[in-house]
């Protein structure tokens, strides 16, 4: 804990060292030192803001090229079923009508064999 406070106290005080520093320095440069400095620092900032702006209308650009494609899209009608697809339905349905033959066949010689296996007498 103490170990601590003491590595608090070095670190606020090399903190305080380095602030100090930095003013002295400030204080030490000439006024057209600073001068240019500040105009270099608009400069950056005006084609920061000017980067900013080609972005932004590029984007904007890009926003509204999307929304057209998206609407355009959604304008479209739906495609028609695809010629595979047809045939992939027809094939299902003849198969379909194959096995329902099969069992409505199997059903009347099943009743068939019922009726004729029935003696007459026991029907009663």
């Amino acid at each position: 804990m103490v170990r601590e406070n003491v590595l608090r106290r070095v670190v606020a005080f090399c903190a305080g060292a380095l602030v100090a520093a930095a003013f002295v320095k400030r204080r030490r440069r000439s006024d057209a030192a600073a001068s240019d400095a500040l105009l270099e620092l608009r400069r950056a900032v005006a084609g920061l803001e000017k980067r900013l702006e080609n972005q932004e209308s590029s984007t904007t650009a890009r926003f509204n090229e999307l929304e057209m494609r998206i609407q355009a899209e959604a304008a479209k009608p739906p495609e028609p079923a695809s010629i595979e697809g047809i045939e992939v339905l027809k094939t299902a349905i003849s198969q379909t009508d194959i096995l329902l033959e099969r069992v409505l066949d199997s059903i009347a010689a099943l009743q068939t064999l019922t009726e004729n296996s029935i003696p007459p007498d026991s029907a009663r």
